[in-house]
Protein backbone atom coordinates (compact mmCIF):
# COMPACT_ATOMS: atom_id res chain seq x y z
CA UNK A 1 0.00 0.00 0.00
CA UNK A 2 1.13 3.64 -0.67
CA UNK A 3 1.84 6.55 2.47
CA UNK A 4 -1.44 7.12 1.60
CA UNK A 5 -3.31 4.36 2.51
CA UNK A 6 -5.84 2.85 -0.15
CA UNK A 7 -9.67 4.30 -1.19
CA UNK A 8 -12.07 1.31 -0.30
CA UNK A 9 -15.02 3.50 -2.34
CA UNK A 10 -15.82 6.98 -4.08
CA UNK A 11 -19.41 6.45 -4.45
CA UNK A 12 -21.27 9.31 -4.04
CA UNK A 13 -24.19 9.19 -1.34
CA UNK A 14 -23.92 8.26 2.57
CA UNK A 15 -21.33 5.61 3.36
CA UNK A 16 -20.92 5.08 7.64
CA UNK A 17 -19.98 2.16 9.95
CA UNK A 18 -17.09 0.76 7.86
CA UNK A 19 -15.59 -2.01 9.95
CA UNK A 20 -12.22 -4.13 9.31
CA UNK A 21 -11.62 -7.87 9.78
CA UNK A 22 -8.43 -10.02 8.75
CA UNK A 23 -8.84 -12.39 6.14
CA UNK A 24 -6.03 -14.00 7.36
CA UNK A 25 -4.22 -13.97 3.93
CA UNK A 26 -2.40 -10.88 4.91
CA UNK A 27 -5.01 -8.49 4.08
CA UNK A 28 -8.75 -7.20 5.23
CA UNK A 29 -11.73 -7.61 4.38
CA UNK A 30 -13.87 -4.37 4.53
CA UNK A 31 -17.52 -3.72 5.15
CA UNK A 32 -19.46 -0.82 5.24
CA UNK A 33 -22.98 0.65 5.14
CA UNK A 34 -24.05 2.40 2.09
CA UNK A 35 -27.09 4.65 0.36
CA UNK A 36 -25.31 5.08 -3.12
CA UNK A 37 -28.22 3.41 -4.82
CA UNK A 38 -31.34 4.70 -2.77
CA UNK A 39 -32.36 5.65 1.03
CA UNK A 40 -32.25 2.30 1.68
CA UNK A 41 -28.80 1.32 3.77
CA UNK A 42 -26.93 -1.95 1.62
CA UNK A 43 -23.95 -3.56 2.84
CA UNK A 44 -20.83 -3.04 0.62
CA UNK A 45 -17.95 -5.31 1.57
CA UNK A 46 -14.69 -6.04 -0.41
CA UNK A 47 -11.48 -8.01 0.33
CA UNK A 48 -8.04 -5.69 0.11
CA UNK A 49 -5.23 -8.37 0.15
CA UNK A 50 -1.41 -7.33 1.03
CA UNK A 51 -0.50 -5.29 -2.29
CA UNK A 52 -3.38 -2.91 -2.28
CA UNK A 53 -5.74 -4.45 -5.10
CA UNK A 54 -9.22 -4.98 -3.82
CA UNK A 55 -11.70 -7.15 -5.22
CA UNK A 56 -15.67 -6.63 -4.35
CA UNK A 57 -16.96 -9.74 -2.31
CA UNK A 58 -20.58 -8.41 -1.76
CA UNK A 59 -23.80 -6.17 -1.79
CA UNK A 60 -26.42 -7.19 -0.07
CA UNK A 61 -29.63 -5.37 0.78
CA UNK A 62 -30.67 -5.79 4.43
CA UNK A 63 -33.59 -3.68 5.14
CA UNK A 64 -35.41 -7.42 6.51
CA UNK A 65 -38.84 -7.79 5.46
CA UNK A 66 -39.63 -9.83 8.33
CA UNK A 67 -36.73 -9.30 10.97
CA UNK A 68 -34.78 -6.38 12.26
CA UNK A 69 -31.46 -6.52 14.48
CA UNK A 70 -30.58 -3.91 17.16
CA UNK A 71 -27.49 -2.73 17.99
CA UNK A 72 -26.08 -3.23 15.06
CA UNK A 73 -22.81 -3.27 15.53
CA UNK A 74 -23.02 -5.20 18.73
CA UNK A 75 -21.04 -5.90 21.88
CA UNK A 76 -22.43 -8.40 23.69
CA UNK A 77 -25.87 -9.45 23.03
CA UNK A 78 -27.80 -8.61 20.09
CA UNK A 79 -31.65 -8.99 19.74
CA UNK A 80 -33.54 -9.57 16.60
CA UNK A 81 -37.53 -8.83 16.15
CA UNK A 82 -38.68 -11.80 14.20
CA UNK A 83 -42.31 -12.22 12.83
CA UNK A 84 -43.27 -15.51 13.45
CA UNK A 85 -44.79 -17.81 10.87
CA UNK A 86 -47.80 -20.33 11.70
CA UNK A 87 -46.95 -19.66 15.41
CA UNK A 88 -43.51 -20.71 15.17
CA UNK A 89 -40.50 -18.59 16.09
CA UNK A 90 -37.50 -19.28 14.11
CA UNK A 91 -34.08 -21.11 14.84
CA UNK A 92 -31.18 -18.78 15.36
CA UNK A 93 -27.60 -19.72 14.34
CA UNK A 94 -24.86 -17.79 14.22
CA UNK A 95 -21.70 -18.53 12.02
CA UNK A 96 -18.20 -16.27 11.28
CA UNK A 97 -17.31 -15.97 7.59
CA UNK A 98 -15.08 -19.11 7.35
CA UNK A 99 -18.30 -20.78 7.98
CA UNK A 100 -18.07 -22.12 11.67
CA UNK A 101 -21.13 -22.17 14.31
CA UNK A 102 -20.76 -19.89 17.12
CA UNK A 103 -22.54 -21.22 20.14
CA UNK A 104 -25.12 -18.95 21.42
CA UNK A 105 -27.81 -18.90 24.16
CA UNK A 106 -31.48 -17.42 22.55
CA UNK A 107 -33.72 -15.53 25.08
CA UNK A 108 -36.99 -14.78 24.49
CA UNK A 109 -37.77 -11.46 25.41
CA UNK A 110 -41.14 -10.16 24.63
CA UNK A 111 -44.22 -12.28 22.45
CA UNK A 112 -47.46 -11.57 20.76
CA UNK A 113 -49.44 -13.69 18.22
CA UNK A 114 -47.23 -12.56 15.13
CA UNK A 115 -43.79 -11.18 16.42
CA UNK A 116 -41.77 -11.78 19.31
CA UNK A 117 -38.05 -10.52 20.37
CA UNK A 118 -35.32 -12.67 20.48
CA UNK A 119 -31.77 -12.06 22.70
CA UNK A 120 -28.87 -13.28 21.44
CA UNK A 121 -25.31 -13.54 23.47
CA UNK A 122 -23.04 -15.71 22.08
CA UNK A 123 -21.65 -17.95 24.88
CA UNK A 124 -17.94 -18.14 24.65
CA UNK A 125 -16.18 -14.77 24.07
CA UNK A 126 -15.76 -14.91 20.75
CA UNK A 127 -13.56 -11.94 18.35
CA UNK A 128 -14.35 -8.81 17.09
CA UNK A 129 -15.65 -9.31 13.17
CA UNK A 130 -18.12 -9.87 11.20
CA UNK A 131 -20.65 -12.65 11.19
CA UNK A 132 -24.11 -14.01 9.44
CA UNK A 133 -27.10 -14.57 11.55
CA UNK A 134 -29.50 -17.34 9.83
CA UNK A 135 -33.35 -17.20 10.87
CA UNK A 136 -34.84 -20.58 10.11
CA UNK A 137 -38.45 -22.07 10.09
CA UNK A 138 -41.77 -22.66 7.94
CA UNK A 139 -40.41 -21.74 4.46
CA UNK A 140 -38.83 -18.40 6.09
CA UNK A 141 -34.75 -18.42 5.47
CA UNK A 142 -33.09 -14.48 6.13
CA UNK A 143 -29.24 -13.89 6.95
CA UNK A 144 -28.47 -10.91 8.34
CA UNK A 145 -25.31 -9.52 9.01
CA UNK A 146 -24.21 -8.47 11.93
CA UNK A 147 -20.82 -7.10 13.23
CA UNK A 148 -19.25 -7.79 16.85
CA UNK A 149 -17.07 -4.83 18.61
Amino acid sequence: WNSSGVVVTNAPGLQTGPKNTTDDANGTIVVWEDERIDTNRNIYMQRIDASGSSTPLAITNYTATKASLYPNPFTNQFSIEVQKINNETPRVELRDLQGRVMPVQVYLGSASIDQATLNIRPTSNIPSGIYLVTLEGQGLREVIKVIKD
